[in-house]
């Protein structure tokens, strides 16, 4: 009889450890994601944003989603907001589609939409930013590979000695790099996130981190903030050149290095 009760209780006592060992994994559980909203802007595409539960994601988690109405198959761009939500847009061409039901595939999981009709945006500005015309040029030079000397385009500083800032001034200029819609209109300060032409092959180049920077404040390579000819009213004279005379978005790293390009070209 005393043998059965320590066995009953060794039982006991392991089943307990087993339970509470266990019972921190069954209380996060899986990490999921759900769509909290959904916005069709006219020349925009379709936004769906959604929250995640149990943990966190990265973009290239993110990538190789889409989205299927019928056999209709459209791809879609996933980053994640200052937030924290997961932020998605499928292009305007699913439009055409309005009304029906699409299946949207976020990292695996699977979403079924009605897609709405569009909403017209009236209010639309340009970003700005910085862009190149020789991105694999960029590539090479910061990979150490430059051009040789007699045929050479770039600076002699380029050529004979790569410092980066002479690498990314020589290659890099200010130009509209997007374009942001709203139904309502924007106020000075307003920060968005944009998605900037060169954004995925910038993050396989540096790497996360140098989104990340602390040199962008809050923001990253590709936040923006919105101004008007009220922020630069008292503003020193050697930014004359980034005023566009019109209200935009202008990214955080135009604004950084923008006044370095004032007598370069101006963004178009």
């Amino acid at each position: 009889m005393r043998k059965n009760f320590q066995f009953v209780t060794a039982l006991f006592l392991a089943l307990t450890l087993i339970i509470l060992t266990a019972a921190p994994a069954f209380a996060a559980g899986p990490r999921y994601l759900t769509l909290v909203d959904i916005q069709h802007w006219s020349g925009k595409g379709l936004v769906l944003k959604f929250e995640i539960v149990n943990g966190e994601y990265t973009r290239q988690e993110l990538k190789g989603s889409y989205a299927l109405v019928g056999n209709n198959e459209f791809g879609i761009d996933c980053n994640i907001d200052d937030n924290g939500k997961v932020v998605c847009v499928i292009g305007d061409a699913i439009a055409q589609f309005t009304g029906r039901t699409a299946t949207v595939v976020i990292d695996g999981q699977g979403f079924y939409i009605t897609v709405p009709e569009r909403k017209d945006a009236k209010y639309c500005y340009n970003i700005y930013g910085l862009m190149t015309d020789d991105f694999e040029g960029f590539v090479d030079a910061m990979e150490g590979v430059l051009p040789e000397a007699p045929a050479a385009t770039a600076p002699a500083a380029i050529v004979e000695s790569p410092d980066p800032f002479d690498i990314i001034f020589f290659y890099w200029y200010p130009a509209t790099v997007g374009r942001e819609c709203s139904a309502t209109p924007p106020t000075v300060g307003d920060i968005l996130n944009f998605d900037h032409p060169y954004e995925n092959e910038l993050r396989d180049l540096f790497g996360e981190e140098f989104f990340e920077n602390s040199i962008f404040g809050e923001g990253d390579m590709t936040t923006a903030i919105f101004t008007n000819e009220l922020f630069w009213e008292g503003a020193p004279e050697e930014f004359a050149c980034m005023y566009q005379e019109t209200p935009a978005y202008y990214a955080w790293i135009y604004l950084i290095l923008g006044i370095i390009y004032c007598g370069g070209p101006t963004p178009t």
